[in-house]
């Protein structure tokens, strides 16, 4: 778990630790002083000397450098990220949201960024988990793309078989059909991240890719496939006077007027 913004101190005084751990200082001694606070103080061979002291709810941790340099402490501050211009990592956890009707379900992150137009909890959710273990920045947080539902409801899908263990047979077939798409750069795209090759089909001329996924490595086994077409490609201008040719030679050859 993350740790809470409420102990400010102890993160940057983990950091703090860990980069003098790394730089070779040792703990020497560990005391407890007035009021409950705890003093530890590190060495270093060179003989300098840190004290580290903790308030009694480890809210804050004083050091106290004897030895070190400016530029020693200012790139200790700096390692540690302590310095005003630096930024926290942001936290990804369910903050919060909204329920609604169709459209109206949002989830938001602790990081800020939210995700809306859903139309179910369970779709906001997804996609929201899927930050949270992935985290990428984030620019709008308008209604979400076609893209992130079928992100949500894929991840939900795949995540409740193994949860509920919804039976699949062995030799299971399914197809992950992507439809129509608006431009053949869209299709080269799919391809490319298949791995698949674009072929036009003789009869209707529409170039289609797909991609099958071997689930067990057998051939013959339960497989996946995924396909994408575009419309049909425009017949060039020598494609179109051989349609014709062999049109008005098939006329010829039933004997139908010209």
């Amino acid at each position: 778990m993350s740790t809470k913004t409420i102990r400010p101190g102890l993160t940057a005084a983990t950091r703090v630790g860990r980069e003098l751990l790394a730089a070779g200082w040792v703990y020497d001694a560990t005391t407890e002083v007035d009021g409950g606070a705890v003093e530890r103080i590190l060495l270093h061979p060179s003989g300098r000397q840190i004290t580290a002291t903790s308030s009694r709810d480890g809210d804050s941790t004083k050091l106290t450098m004897t030895g070190l340099s400016l530029e020693d402490v200012a790139d200790a501050i700096t390692a540690a990220g302590l310095t005003a211009t630096a930024e926290a990592a942001p936290e990804h956890y369910h903050s919060g949201g909204t329920l609604g009707g169709p459209g109206d379900t949002a989830a938001r992150c602790a990081c800020g960024v939210v995700f809306s137009g859903f139309d179910s909890q369970a779709e906001a959710l997804a996609v929201l988990n899927e930050h949270i273990a992935n985290p990428v920045p984030a620019e709008a947080t308008g209604p979400q793309t076609v893209q992130h539902k079928l992100a949500a409801e894929l991840i939900r899908l795949a995540r409740d078989i193994v949860r509920l263990d919804l039976p699949l047979k062995d030799t299971m077939c399914g197809e992950l059909a992507l439809g129509v798409l608006a431009s053949r750069a869209d299709l080269e795209k799919w391809a490319a991240y298949l791995g698949s090759t674009i072929d036009t089909g003789p009869a209707n001329n529409i170039p289609v890719t797909q991609h099958r996924i071997l689930l067990d490595g057998r051939p013959y086994g339960a497989w996946l496939t995924v396909r994408a077409q575009i419309r049909p490609d425009e017949p060039t201008e020598v494609e179109r006077l051989r349609a014709e040719v062999a049109q008005l030679r098939a006329q010829v050859a039933g004997g139908e007027p010209r």
